[in-house]
């Protein structure tokens, strides 16, 4: 939607091959071909969009993914709470209507398959993010999502962080 998100992407990746900068209006994928997507990853932007800007995404992801393709989509879990009447603290401006629920049904209503779902704490004392893995769905998957709540992403994160300084090529 920002042409500086493009332009700071094409200066950091610029030279990559293979890679394309698409600026689209918030919702619309259109400029994407049919089943050219292998792999889609989302992950730390969509958790502030609204269920409405979410459905509108899932919707194409259907058309756009190749038949063996898979997406990553991190997004807000916070509507788990607010949609039960909880007000909780929304650190870092989650969308308050979008849960893992939410994701799941979407996937079912248009097609797709919710493999799995991983809600983590994202700063916060509430599962207040969630990040799904969604395929198209064949006819022999018939198991639901495993949704697996983790309370202790923070903390994973940084340990791996710690130990990612291990393989650095610096550290030899």
């Amino acid at each position: 939607m920002n042409q500086n998100c493009i332009d700071a992407c094409l200066g950091r990746f610029g030279s990559r091959k293979g890679a394309a900068y698409l600026k689209n209006d918030g919702k619309d994928l259109s400029m994407i071909a049919n089943k050219s997507i292998d792999f889609i990853f989302s992950f730390d932007s969509l958790v502030h969009c609204d269920l409405d800007i979410m459905e509108a995404y899932v919707s194409q992801l259907r058309r756009i993914l190749k038949p063996n393709g898979f997406a990553f989509i991190h997004h807000s879990n916070l509507g788990q709470y607010f949609k039960n009447g909880r007000r909780v603290k929304n650190v870092h401006w989650r969308a308050e209507n979008v849960s893992g629920n939410d994701m799941i049904e979407l996937c079912i209503k248009n097609g797709l398959y919710c493999v799995s779902q991983e809600r983590v704490q994202w700063a916060s004392t509430t599962l207040n993010d969630a990040f799904s893995i969604i395929s198209h769905r064949h006819v022999s998957d018939r198991r639901e999502t495993i949704v697996f709540e983790n309370y202790g992403f923070i903390e994973e994160r940084e340990n791996i962080c710690r130990l990612s300084s291990l393989y650095h090529p610096a550290a030899k």
